[in-house]
């Protein structure tokens, strides 16, 4: 579709995840054993046959750079379109960072009307979801709208999540931000479909009045002047820009009846990490849980989903749980309901997480439901933390990132929710 152009907006801090952004962007967290969160949107630009994809980037890109590169795995390394990683830049007028979504867009106005594309798909790219974007497209066309924005059915619960719309046909006529009480039941799934030369109209106005908030500054005023149209999608959206929502989505690759990863003909495109297969030793135990390649595993893994390259020592117990590249677990340690970030070492007979029988009930249950509340709270570990031999901590606590084990026993001082 060479009259469409998608722009993802690639740089949020993503504070909610705690430590696990606190050295990378929400758009390059690691998922699913393999993944990191952009590929899923810009698999869904290839496979939706959009080959002009711009990428903007602000908060600690350096993951996010070396993940994207010149865009080869999602065959976006071309000539005449391809991929554009674009980054806050200074110049005689500004010489900060975006200030808003909306001034994200304005500042790379010349990359936006330099394609010469008609329409203009706007994108997060933080969030986990298999959408073909052709049928948002040609609704759009149909429609002879200004402007589309994708919207989900969603509980009343979720929200104040969400910005909530109300339908009328193919027209929105309502929208509200996060409202905290809403009769509105279609969640915006942040993903906008322009007519390109509305877009730059609409930048230059509501940039020049001092505002910089796409969807405050820019959808709903235009929904107030009935410019919407709503594009209905009802397949797997989820926005992981907090740790629960993260850590279920997750979990939710571990029933045999999970199969949005599984399509070939739509397939998620990542750059691949070069490891030897897995490693099961003659003591391993493996039960309904993700096990990337470069693995080793000598101990108990339950429900959880391993990244390359990590390690479970002999003796140990790794269950609910989300461990990212290079973590090790060694000998006789206990990993309950944690989220694990790169290279953390987990010393011999350490317990990271606590399970009451009442819990260990409810894990039990777990193999029928994955999705549940994490209401009770996480462990989460920063990245090349080392947590000493024989320590213990129990749930909720979040330890921040490159510690060493003795900073780990002696200034342990965080709580739930909060970074170190």
């Amino acid at each position: 579709m060479s009259s469409v152009q998608a722009f993802v907006l690639a740089g949020g801090r993503g504070d909610r995840l705690g430590v696990i952004t606190k050295h990378r962007s929400k758009a390059a967290v690691p998922f699913g054993g393999r993944y990191r969160i952009i590929d899923f949107t810009l698999s869904n630009c290839v496979n939706s046959r959009i080959q002009s994809v711009h990428v903007a980037a602000q908060y600690a890109p350096r993951s996010l750079q070396e993940h994207v590169r010149l865009g080869r795995p999602w065959d976006l390394d071309r000539r005449d379109g391809g991929l554009t990683l674009l980054q806050p830049y200074a110049g005689r007028t500004e010489s900060h960072w975006y200030r808003g979504t909306a001034e994200a867009l304005y500042r790379n106005l010349d990359i936006i009307t330099s394609q010469g594309a008609d329409m203009t798909l706007v994108l997060s790219g933080d969030q986990v979801y298999r959408m073909n974007y052709g049928e948002m497209i040609r609704q759009h066309r149909r429609n002879r709208a200004r402007l589309t924005v994708a919207v989900k059915p969603a509980e009343a619960a979720d929200s104040r999540r969400f910005g909530m719309a109300d339908v009328d046909g193919s027209r929105v006529v309502r929208f509200e931000e996060k409202p905290t009480e809403t009769d509105m039941r279609l969640a915006n799934l942040a993903i906008y479909l322009f007519d390109t030369r509305y877009l730059v109209e609409r930048l230059h106005e509501v940039v020049s009045e001092g505002r910089h908030d796409l969807v405050l500054d820019v959808v709903m005023p235009a929904v107030s002047q009935g410019d919407v149209a709503a594009y209905i999608y009802e397949g797997f959206w989820e926005d992981v820009g907090e740790l629960d929502s993260f850590y279920n989505a997750n979990r939710s690759l571990l029933p045999a009846a999970s199969a949005y990863l599984m399509d070939r003909r739509r397939p998620i495109y990542t750059r691949s990490e070069e490891r030897p297969p897995a490693k099961f030793g003659s003591s391993a135990q493996v039960l309904n849980s993700v096990v990337a390649n470069g693995c080793r595993i000598f101990g108990r893994v339950e429900r959880s989903i391993l990244f390359p390259g990590v390690l479970v020592g002999d003796g140990a117990v790794v269950r609910d749980s989300i461990l990212f590249s290079g973590a090790s677990v060694y000998r006789n340690a206990q990993v309950r309901r944690c989220i694990i970030d790169k290279r953390v070492v987990v010393g011999d007979g350490a317990t990271l997480g606590s399970e009451s029988a009442e819990e260990a009930q409810l894990g039990r249950a777990i193999e029928r439901d994955v999705v549940v509340k994490t209401r009770e709270g996480l462990t989460v570990i920063g990245k090349d933390t080392q947590i000493p031999s024989h320590f213990e901590c129990v749930r909720p606590i979040m330890i921040d990132s490159h510690l060493d084990a003795e900073s780990v026993k002696h200034s342990l001082e965080v709580r739930s929710g909060e970074p170190g």
